[in-house]
């Protein structure tokens, strides 16, 4: 990184104080899998400063499957949960004590009692969405494992999810609301989309709809190459499409996906056509690009070619970022500090295991200082962090006071755990710059002397860096 610093334009004598820009991580370990061939964690929802997650093992003897909360189980994989046997599981939100989990209950069981993919509630054990469910528009029970993936919203517990298509008999596609007991459908394959000449084609069923604050956020397709990212909060309204104007010029295009809110913030990805992904964020209003395939890795090598799992939060954006090729390059960036930055990537020490992959769960991972996330390392075991982190700003507040025509201090705030390095150069060529002192930070302002060497040359430059 550079360390950005101004000079004072004191006679031939300058001191200023500076610190290295970028950001500083604090990493704790949650919790941990052992070397498998399967992916055996789910990204972690977090709500409360709780992480839950799936976790299984492949391995004989391993931990038991199911739904953990900050490394303790609570949910058994294959238990029995309202009359049936719950398998596959994973979560899909919390809000107060209670979290909801999607996965396969009686799977191979036969009709009826095969209720296929559902969504229950948690503690507890209650199925409170199956096939025998009441959707407005669709046979009951639903004639095929129609049910796919959803999200709670924390702030109420109703539920945003996905109606699969069906065949035989032939069924769209559909969007729904789960909220008292009942579901609301919110839009289905063949409906017109608001404000466009086209009905929706196809909806996103791996990008799953986002329920936030009574709201759900959502992406689709539709006829004639339309598609947005939607909000539905008692009628549809598109948030951006293919023809909303870009950044820079023209319009956002397609494909567009990956979105993600907090308060009236919206990030999401796409635009700039096929293999060209970019990131955007819509902050008070206006629209902006965080990040492209021109954007460097920071601290890596070459630029970015993908990007998915967006967080939002206070203007900034936190997401993973990787590119393909030699040498390979992933991680959690964010813009936190106004250009992008590595919160984590394959370089980061992880007591001795080698990351290969970064896993977070979409909006739901950034929880105020800290993020949370699912590491895939190079022996194939798996683990759940948590990583605090914050803006170091490129200039430190500091006063510089003369003694003389040519020494004096520096007085900095310093922070616990920073070390603050007196360096001086006759060039301000940082790169050459002679080390005089360093200072371990410890919370309270600190004075440090400046003064130039034996003997004094006709110019000294003197600067403390914040590391």
């Amino acid at each position: 990184m550079m360390t950005r610093g101004l000079c004072l334009p004191f006679i031939a004598f300058s001191a200023v104080a500076v610190a290295e820009a970028g950001i500083v991580v604090e990493l704790e370990e949650i919790d941990t899998a052992p070397p498998h061939f399967t992916l055996a964690m789910q990204p972690p929802w977090v709500s409360g400063g709780q992480a839950l997650y799936r976790k299984f093992d492949s391995s004989t003897g391993g931990p038991p499957a199911g739904i953990y909360r900050n490394g303790t189980l609570i949910a058994e994989n294959g238990e029995e949960y309202d009359d049936a046997t719950l398998t596959g599981m994973y979560v899909i939100g919390k809000t107060g004590t209670s979290y909801a989990i999607y996965g396969m209950a009686n799977h191979m069981a036969g009709r009826p009692n095969n209720y296929y993919d559902c969504i229950y509630q948690m503690p507890g054990g209650t199925r409170i969405i199956d096939r025998n469910s009441v959707f407005p528009g669709y046979p009951t029970p639903l004639p095929h494992n129609g049910i796919a993936g959803g999200t709670m919203d924390p702030s109420s517990g109703n539920i945003a999810f996905y109606i699969r298509p069906s065949n035989d008999p032939v069924l769209p596609s559909a969007l729904m609301y789960w909220q008292d007991g009942s579901a609301t459908l919110i839009a289905k394959q063949g409906d017109t989309i608001p404000g466009r000449q086209s009905t929706f084609n196809s909806f996103n069923l791996a990008a799953l709809p986002f329920a936030d604050a009574g709201e759900v956020i959502f992406q689709a397709a539709g006829t004639g190459g339309v598609a947005g990212i939607y909000r539905w909060n008692g009628s549809i309204q598109a948030i951006v499409d293919d023809d909303t104007p870009a950044p820079g010029g023209g319009v956002l295009g397609t494909p567009l996906g990956g979105a993600v809110r907090n308060g009236s913030d919206v990030a999401f990805s796409g635009g700039g056509g096929v293999g060209q992904p970019r990131i955007y964020k819509m902050t008070g209003g206006q629209l902006s690009v965080v990040a492209d395939t021109f954007t460097p890795v920071p601290g890596g090598t070459g630029d970015f070619a993908s990007y998915t799992s967006l967080q939002i939060k206070d203007g900034s954006v936190v997401f993973i970022g990787s590119r393909t090729g030699t040498p390979r390059e992933y991680g959690i960036y964010t813009d936190i500090g106004g250009k992008v930055e590595a919160i984590v990537d394959v370089r980061t020490d992880f007591g001795g295991r080698v990351p290969k992959t970064f896993h977070m769960n979409p909006g739901r991972a950034w929880v105020e200082d800290s993020v949370f996330f699912q590491v895939n390392f190079e022996d194939y075991s798996d683990a759940v962090f948590k990583a605090t982190f914050r803006s170091v700003p490129d200039v430190l507040e500091s006063k510089v006071e003369f003694s003389s025509a040519t020494s004096g201090t520096i007085t900095v705030a310093t922070e616990t755990g920073e070390t603050y390095t007196l360096k001086r150069s006759t060039t301000l060529d940082r790169a050459t710059a002679e080390v005089v002192s360093t200072h371990p930070g410890n919370g309270t302002e600190m004075q440090i002397p400046f003064g130039p060497p034996s003997p004094a040359p006709p110019k000294m430059f003197y600067w403390v860096e914040q590391n």
